[in-house]
């Protein structure tokens, strides 16, 4: 599809040899020759990918029944103007520790002293004790606080960003609930000095589950594990009985020994070469230790950041992607966009583009130790422990795109109306239909007399009705 100020024919043209492009002409009808033209937000969509193998023939044969029918049916689908490509990115995990804390989220460590209450700055002082350390906080989420019997006055709250910047303080009542902010990641606290440093171990700040185990004190629990900050473990993690971690092909067991099935490389590392072969160029360099295919026809356990996987059949006709050569450590790249650049030119265009690939022997590392990382409190947390050396805060190894299930979406949407206007979707015995929906031209006359007032809609039979209500 393509926007602009009228609708126009768009066609597509091309030969039927594999190494051609797609190109888009435009004209006012289907007889205009087609000119070369600039077309910026051009869509192409694999609608056999997205919905099933039949949409495509659908939409044709309603296009063939009556011109533009096809392109409503699209454009129900796909409502927005234009949709940007995105391929996604490769991640990984590299985190310094893992940690889990049961159902009370503070370990009640006091120290002498408060925080300014206009910067969050920690500041030594003789009447005040404050926590220790940061507190994780979940954002957005309520908390109980759960006061012993000695305590009588409420705990000044400060809370913080994501990155320790201070956002601002409030009371924190006694035996009480109050709700995280959505920026706020970490919170610490404050009160009077006369109840002393001494750990009493008798204050519960955890999770709020009303009805559940609000009320009750739980001691602190703590149970953390290191990750080496030399290691990179890609996938996401899974843990199985014998305490062994498994990410994806990477493994770390308890007693420290690491087995790692996949290495990543970034292609701008590699040492690249041309070669031309069937009238097209493609480039190629060695990865050492890459798990070699026999066949051309095998795909390989290969993934890339910018290119689909192909086997080296298909990048030698002209499709565009990565392949293994067999029998060798090579890999090739087909992309017409830099047929024409030289080796030392492709190789600069190749920085940060990453790629996995499953080594021919696994390679054995050793970690520290660990022991029990799966005792978790039923209302406790899960964290894991992100320093400088670290930085990567998100323990997946991958970012994985989900297709929607248009097929399922359509099966629930109703005709769209023929009518132009405001419609609602109303379900009635699990059949969905569009109703009009009226709005009125202007808001009703303002209420004269003194106080505070909602403007309240209410709906009826898709009607709506404006009306001013006293708060």
């Amino acid at each position: 599809s393509h926007e602009s100020s009228s609708w126009q024919q768009i066609a597509a043209i091309g030969t039927a040899s594999a190494s051609s492009y797609a190109r888009l002409g435009i004209g006012t009808n289907a007889d205009d020759n087609f000119k070369t033209i600039s077309v910026r937000n051009a869509h192409v969509h694999d609608l056999t990918q997205m919905i099933g193998s039949t949409i495509a023939d659908y939409i044709y044969s309603l296009e063939q029944a009556n011109a533009g029918a096809g392109v409503a049916f699209f454009r129900k689908l796909f409502p927005k103007p234009y949709y940007e490509y995105n391929a996604g990115e490769l991640l990984s995990v590299n985190a310094s520790a893992h940690k889990m804390v049961g159902f009370n989220a503070w370990d009640e460590e006091w120290e002498n002293g408060l925080y300014d209450i206009t910067t969050g700055a920690f500041v030594r002082s003789s009447d005040r004790i404050c926590s220790k350390n940061y507190i994780p906080a979940v954002p957005s989420t309520s908390y109980y606080c759960k006061m012993p019997a000695w305590y009588d006055n409420g705990i000044w709250i400060l809370e913080y960003d994501a990155d320790k910047n201070y956002l601002g303080k409030y009371s924190f009542g006694k035996n009480s609930i109050v709700t995280m902010g959505a920026d706020t990641h970490y919170i610490q606290f404050y009160t009077l000095a006369a109840y002393g440093t001494t750990y009493k171990n008798d204050i519960c700040i955890n999770l709020s589950w009303d009805g559940e185990r609000n009320g009750e004190y739980a001691p602190y629990v703590e149970h953390t594990y290191p990750l080496d900050s030399s290691l990179t473990l890609r996938g996401i993690p899974k843990l199985s009985a014998d305490n062994t971690l498994y990410y994806d092909g990477d493994t770390y067991e308890s007693d420290g020994k690491v087995t790692k099935k996949y290495g990543v490389v970034d292609l701008g590392t590699l040492n690249w070469s041309t070669a031309v072969s069937a009238g097209i160029t493609r480039f190629r360099a060695p990865v050492a230790g890459i798990k070699r295919v026999s066949l051309g026809t095998e795909l390989g356990q290969i993934l890339c950041s910018n290119y689909a996987t192909k086997t080296a059949n298909q990048t030698y006709t002209g499709q565009v992607g990565i392949s293994q050569q067999q029998n060798t450590n090579d890999v090739y790249i087909y992309d017409p966009q830099k047929e024409a650049l030289s080796a030392a030119d492709f190789k600069a265009a190749m920085s940060g583009v990453m790629l996995v690939y499953e080594l021919a022997t696994p390679t054995e590392e050793t970690a520290d130790p660990y022991q029990n990382p799966q005792i978790v409190d039923d209302f406790g947390t899960e964290e894991y422990i992100v320093t400088e050396q670290s930085g990567v805060a998100v323990p997946v190894g991958h970012e994985t795109t989900y297709q929607v299930n248009l097929r399922a979406k359509l099966e629930m949407a109703p005709e769209s109306p023929d009518g132009d206007g405001d419609y609602i979707v109303r379900q009635t015995n699990g059949e969905n239909r569009y109703v009009p929906l009226t709005i009125p031209a202007e808001l009703p006359t303002a209420p004269s007399t003194d106080g505070t007032y909602r403007l309240q809609i209410t709906v009826t039979n898709g009607t709506p009705a404006l009306s001013w209500v006293k708060s």
